[in-house]
């Protein structure tokens, strides 16, 4: 089960960003967040060390070993509640298809995880 963001259904600026690989340009993660794109970037660069003995994602993973050459971008700035821009990412991950991003509906996730 999920950890109950208390924040969740509080209207404020969030992101969706995504993770370009640098020599292509293609799009390889796409995520939404609230955090600023500095802090986004160290949280999943340093995941390993910042969050011991935690379960990692498919990107986290990646991006220690794989795909180092890449860019994080802001793609969508909003003030809104969580479920709003979860929408927006995973409209955006489903048109996209990014080869990182396992989930195709972070908003199902979310309610699924209790998150909400």
């Amino acid at each position: 089960m999920g950890k109950k963001d208390p924040y969740a259904l509080m209207v404020m600026q969030r992101r969706i960003y995504g993770y370009f690989f640098n020599k292509t340009g293609e799009v390889l993660y796409i995520g939404s967040s609230s955090c600023k794109l500095n802090t986004l970037e160290y949280n999943h660069r340093n995941a390993f060390d910042k969050y011991p003995g935690e379960k990692q994602t498919k990107f986290r993973t990646a991006l220690q070993k794989k795909i180092k050459d890449g860019t994080f971008r802001i793609l969508v700035e909003l003030d809104c509640i969580r479920e709003e821009i979860e929408d927006l990412e995973g409209q955006l991950i489903r048109a996209f298809r990014p080869p990182y991003n396992k989930d195709m509906d972070p908003v199902k996730s979310s309610y699924d995880n209790n998150r909400y």
